[in-house]
C-alpha cells in the first residue's frame, strides 16, 4: 500500500515559472510554453493553470505589487480615471493643423465612454459568420488526385 502524497501548501516550481512568464506579457499560451509545458495544447493548459486557485492567488499578488494596490483598488482606480475623462473632459476639442484651426469631439473623451459603455455592458460586439446569402456555411471535402498523395 502506498503512502499518500503529503498536501502542498504553495506553487510547484513550473506554477511560478508560469506566473512569472504570464506577468511579462498577459498571455496564459505563452507563459504556458515558457514554463515548460510542451505541446499544441499549451492554449488550453495556459487557461486551465490560470484558472488553479493557488496560481490565480500568485498572479493576483504579483500584479498587486507591481502596481501598487490589490486588483480590486487598480479597478477602481482604472474606472475613476475613465469616469473623469468621460465626462469631466470638454467634448469638443479646437485642433491646430498647421496654420488651419478646426473644432472636433475629444477623441480621448470618446475612448473613456466606449471604454466604460462596454464595461457597464452597454455595448456588445457579436460577430455572426455565415455562408452565402446568409445561410449556413458549406464544407466541400476535397480529394486529393493519387500522384499528390506520395
Amino acid at each position: 500500500m502506498q503512502k499518500p502524497k503529503p498536501k502542498r501548501h504553495g506553487l510547484t516550481p513550473r506554477q511560478r515559472r508560469f506566473v512569472s512568464a504570464y506577468l511579462i506579457n498577459l498571455n496564459a499560451s505563452e507563459a504556458a510554453r515558457a514554463s515548460g509545458y510542451k505541446g499544441k495544447n499549451a492554449d488550453v493548459v495556459g487557461d486551465r493553470i490560470k484558472k488553479h486557485p493557488l496560481v490565480r492567488v500568485g498572479i493576483d499578488k504579483a500584479l498587486s505589487e507591481a502596481m501598487g494596490a490589490d486588483a480590486s483598488t487598480l479597478k477602481h482606480k482604472v474606472l475613476e480615471e475613465l469616469r473623469k475623462e468621460a465626462f469631466e473632459t470638454e467634448t469638443i476639442v479646437s485642433m491646430q493643423a498647421g496654420e488651419e484651426s478646426f473644432d472636433r469631439y475629444n477623441p480621448a473623451k470618446m475612448k473613456a465612454l466606449e471604454l466604460l459603455a462596454k464595461y457597464g455592458g452597454l455595448l456588445i460586439e457579436k460577430h455572426e459568420h455565415t455562408g452565402k446569402d446568409g445561410g449556413p456555411i458549406v464544407y466541400e471535402k476535397t480529394v486529393l488526385p493519387e500522384s499528390a498523395k506520395e
